[in-house]
Parts: structure tokens; C-alpha cells; sequence
């Protein structure tokens, strides 16, 4: 009987250990931080997952979100999903290159034909497969790809038209390869800042232009410290919604799922409800904000970096080139 007893005790301590939330009843906190403003898409698409996460599992989840870079600025939170010291966040997969070469897949310019086709891709085999190698060597599980929209340049003074006057221009890159190397092509300088200091740089011209989302030069309030935006849809703009692997494996196994499942309804939602048509109505938008908006033959931009694609797959080895091949493969074209 004292055997059974203690049996018993050492089981129940082993479940406490592994996480005191794994036991029934009790709820699950998830402290999911992201370096993006508060209210704009990335922020809406962490507390849409945190209500569907609530609904799904009667209330015994809870998602805390830290929006802000509050737990970190985007390669801080990287390394802590990775270490553990942060649950959950959203972060782009290129940046987390250091774990996985491949990662930097997503960006490379011109890879992309439409929203479909991203989708169709990253929320399908590609995106499997890169979430596959991630676990390989880290501790980061990527659970759904958020969908920002097509990247366009916006500049501080001067009215871009074509990629030829894209020379000696500095231009903000994140610590990338596929930014700093598509701005090389263009014979641009490219010109590595955070995100979150991107609108102080804009403003003290330190940098002559940025790239992203329309909607994002709105959440960020880039209009404020810039004139001309060109619609170069240069690059798809995507994150990921990741956890750290222990924290996920320390789960009851319902628990997972109804994570799992809460990361794509809320991902998928924020995908086709909010970022899809946000990307058309952020242009009238940044006109009323008196930004000039102007398009170019996105040909012509294609033809200067077509070769950072074969780069990549050089640089990155043989699962690289298993992943374009699965892109060029899903093109409808």
C-alpha cells in the first residue's frame, strides 16, 4: 500500500514539475509579446488569437499580450522563443535565418505572383516544410503565416519612379540578407535599423527610404516623416506566429490542438478579413495624409534581382532549393 502511495506522490510531483497548468482545471497563462504597434495588424491579429484561444478552450488559456516590443525588439523575441524566455510571438521567418539557413525563403524579391499564391505556399507544403527544418535545429515552432501584403518603398523626399533611380539611395533594411542584398542590386545603400527606430530615421533622414506593407506605414505613422510612396510589390511581407517547443510539448495534448487550431482560425481571419482589403483601401488612405502614391513596371525591378533567387539556393544549400522549387511549383502562372 505504501508503495502505491508513493508511487502515486512521485507521479503527481513529475506533473508539477513538467508544468502545474498540464493539471485539469487549471489555467494555461501564455505571455505572447510582438514588436509591433499597439492596434495595428500585427496587435490585432495576437488578440484575435487570444480571443479565439479563450473561446475554444472554455477559458481555462489565457493569452497576455505585450505588444510594443515590451518582451523584446523582433530578434530579442526570436531568441527568447527559442530559449524559452518568452512564450509566444510574431516575427519574421527570415530573421531566424541564424537557426535554419533557409529561413530567409519568404523574402526574396519577386518570388511571389499573388496573395493566393503565398497562400497556397507558406500556409501549405512550403510553409510545413519550413516549420519542419525549424524544429531541427531550435526550439521554435512556427504555427501559422500572417499575411501583410505586398512591400512597396516609401521615401523621405525624393519621388521615385523607376529601379534606375534607385542608385546611391540609403535605404532601411533589417539585419538581412535578402534586403540588403536585393538593395545592392538596385545600387542602393543599404542601411540596417530596427523597426522600431525606423520612423526617428525616416525623421532625421539618417535613412532616404523603408519598404513594407501600405498598412504598415500607416499603423507606424511613417507618413508623418515621408512624402512619395512607389508601388514596387517588391517583396511579400509575411510573419509567423511561433511558440517555444518545450512550453508546447509541456501541454496536455488538447491543449495543443485547441493552440494549434486558435493560431490558424485567428491567423487565417486577420489574413483574408483585415490585411486582404486593408492593402487596397491603405493607399487612399496615405493620399489623404498627403502621400503622393505612384506605380512602376514591376518587370523591369524583377530583371535587376532574379539573381538573388540562384544566390540564395548557392548560399543555403539543397532544402533551399526544395523550397523554391515547391514556390515556382504552386505559381499559377
Amino acid at each position: 500500500m505504501w508503495r502505491k502511495l508513493w508511487m502515486a506522490i512521485v507521479g503527481m510531483v513529475l506533473i508539477l514539475w513538467m508544468g502545474g497548468w498540464a493539471v485539469a482545471g487549471e489555467k494555461v497563462v501564455i505571455k505572447l509579446g510582438h514588436h509591433h504597434a499597439p492596434g495595428g495588424v500585427v496587435d490585432q491579429t495576437a488578440n484575435k488569437f487570444k480571443d479565439v484561444i479563450r473561446v475554444k478552450s472554455g477559458g481555462t488559456i489565457e493569452v497576455q499580450v505585450f505588444p510594443g516590443a515590451q518582451l523584446g525588439q523582433e530578434m530579442e523575441a526570436i531568441d527568447g522563443v527559442h530559449l524559452g524566455t518568452v512564450d509566444m510571438s510574431i516575427v519574421s521567418p527570415s530573421l531566424m535565418g541564424k537557426y535554419h539557413p533557409a529561413m530567409g525563403l519568404d523574402a526574396l524579391p519577386y518570388l511571389f505572383d499573388d496573395w493566393k499564391h503565398v497562400d497556397r505556399a507558406l500556409n501549405g507544403p512550403v510553409g510545413a516544410k519550413m516549420a519542419e527544418l525549424m524544429l531541427k535545429r531550435s526550439n521554435i515552432r512556427i504555427l501559422r503565416f500572417l499575411h501583410l501584403g505586398f512591400r512597396d518603398m516609401l521615401f523621405v523626399e525624393k519621388k521615385i519612379e523607376s529601379a534606375d533611380q534607385m542608385r546611391g539611395l540609403k535605404m532601411r533594411s533589417p539585419e538581412a540578407w535578402a534586403w540588403i542584398r536585393m538593395y545592392e542590386l538596385l545600387g542602393s545603400k543599404p542601411t540596417p535599423i530596427t523597426w522600431g527606430e525606423v520612423y526617428s530615421a525616416l525623421q532625421t533622414k539618417v535613412v532616404e527610404g523603408v519598404d513594407a506593407p501600405p498598412q504598415m506605414f500607416l499603423d507606424m505613422k511613417f507618413f508623418e516623416v515621408s512624402k512619395h510612396l512607389l508601388k514596387t510589390n517588391s517583396m511579400f511581407a509575411v510573419l509567423t506566429m511561433v511558440v517555444n517547443e518545450k512550453f508546447y510539448q509541456r501541454l496536455p495534448e488538447a491543449s495543443r490542438k485547441v493552440l494549434g487550431d486558435s493560431a490558424v482560425e485567428g491567423v487565417d481571419h486577420i489574413n483574408w478579413n483585415v490585411a486582404n482589403p486593408a492593402e487596397q483601401a491603405a493607399y487612399q488612405k496615405l493620399k489623404e495624409r498627403g502621400i503622393t502614391v505612384s506605380e512602376t513596371d514591376r518587370t523591369a525591378w524583377r530583371t535587376r534581382v532574379l539573381s538573388q533567387h540562384e544566390e540564395f539556393v548557392k548560399q543555403k544549400g539543397p532544402e533551399a532549393k526544395e523550397l523554391l522549387d515547391m514556390v515556382y511549383r504552386l505559381s499559377a502562372k
